[in-house]
């Protein structure tokens, strides 16, 4: 059997990649919890639009064209469509019927979403833990063999020093 020192031991139970794991899904976790707001309101858009068209009536509002540059737009009552942005530069025609069903199920995939990496982060941290703790047995256990053999030795260099003490006394 090979023996192997602490620092190898320690080395070998690193938790550098669990850590580079939680970092990931936080940061994973953080972008779908912004995501989230953002459907929301844009769902509570396309509903407006949708009983506005449904009670035939013309939405008079305000949007940003660029920053701090404002324009007033008429949106007409017999709109059917509405255009979302889907990222990466790509913007898609729905019928608001279609809108509506596909940001409602987005929510619902986010929020199950949200919920799983919470579920991974738990898991992700008692690992950790786990990890640390696999990595202190063995750095204590040569700290505790270590300090013990450091009083025996000491304990021992008293008694000599007692004998030679009592040896001197003795001639």
């Amino acid at each position: 059997m090979a023996l192997y020192s602490v620092n190898y031991c320690t080395k070998l139970m690193s938790d550098r990649q669990l850590k580079y794991l939680e970092r990931r899904l936080l940061q994973q976790k953080y972008v779908i919890k912004e995501k989230i707001p953002e459907m929301k309101r844009a769902l509570d858009s396309v509903v407006l639009l949708k009983e506005k068209k449904d009670a035939d009536q013309v939405i008079k509002t305000t949007f940003e064209l660029s920053e701090h540059v404002w324009a007033n737009a008429e949106i007409p009552s017999d709109n059917e469509t509405v255009f979302l942005w889907l990222g990466a530069n790509v913007m898609v025609e729905y019928s608001l019927e279609e809108a509506i069903e596909l940001l409602s199920d987005n929510i619902t995939k986010g929020k199950a979403t949200l919920e799983k990496f919470s579920e991974e982060l738990n898991i992700l941290k008692d690992q950790i833990v786990v990890t640390e703790v696999s990595i202190l047995i063995p750095f204590n256990y040569h700290l505790f063999f270590f300090n013990y053999n450091q009083i025996q030795l000491e304990y021992l260099i008293m008694i000599l020093d007692r004998e030679k003490t009592h040896n001197k006394r003795i001639y």
